[in-house]
């Protein structure tokens, strides 16, 4: 993947497609980066909650995180994109050095499409998380791909990318693997929040139906 996306692909053009983004991309990642307070047992204090966004890209949604004031890490394999993320103010690192950290929030958007052992990767990632930490999970909906498949399919960047994407998931089998490392999905109903942003944003997350989703440590797990 590294490979891939340092020396096959226009990083010029990924850079650009984000940058030239209109206002509601932007109002996206800070409404996104806005529920970690909302979603952790700890007090609101937000220079006190360490957030790892892992497999950053170009780092947009760790520099909104970091603008609510949130100690933010990024991590990243593709040296570019680290650079351009540190310039903005955000402490990267290589995605081999965060086993040492603990995180009480880690955002991983479309990243498990990509990797070779998605239960490792997840695995490792719980390790680090506090506990009653949240992993946020955005992936490819496998569902979708089947109807692809049997109507006049081509190559789109979808579910389906050749070569960057290797996995899709359901959202059983998504909280089959969370299951299985120790997270459990966070439920809407396990919160009151003003004006219902919890419940309006899963709401958004699943639908239309998606794996995508927030998960929690459980208490017990170290």
């Amino acid at each position: 993947m590294e490979f891939l996306y340092d020396d096959v692909s226009d990083e010029s053009v990924s850079l650009a497609k984000r940058e030239r983004a209109g206002r509601s991309y932007f109002d996206n990642l800070l409404r996104s980066a806005g529920m970690i307070e909302e979603l952790l047992y700890i007090p609101p204090v937000a220079r006190h909650i360490k957030v790892l966004d892992f497999g950053m890209g170009w780092g947009h949604w760790a520099i909104a995180a970091r603008a609510l004031g949130y100690d933010v890490v990024g991590a990243e394999l593709s040296a570019r994109r680290k650079s351009f993320a540190a310039a903005h103010g955000i402490q990267t690192i290589d995605p081999s050095e965060v086993e040492n950290e603990r995180f009480d929030f880690i955002h991983m958007n479309q990243v498990l499409e990509h990797v070779s052992e998605p239960r490792e990767s997840v695995r490792q990632l719980a390790r680090i998380l506090k506990p009653s930490g949240i992993i946020k999970i955005s992936v490819p909906f496998g569902e979708l791909v089947a109807p692809q498949i049997t109507s006049g399919w081509k190559i789109e960047k979808n579910e389906l990318y050749p070569l960057g994407h290797i996995n899709a998931f359901t959202d059983r089998s998504l909280d089959t693997l969370c299951e299985s490392v120790g997270l459990k999905r966070v439920a809407p109903s396990e919160y009151v929040t003003p004006k219902a942003r919890l419940r309006a944003l899963y709401q958004k997350l699943r639908w239309p139906r998606r794996a995508n989703g927030y998960f929690r440590k459980n208490e017990g797990r170290r």
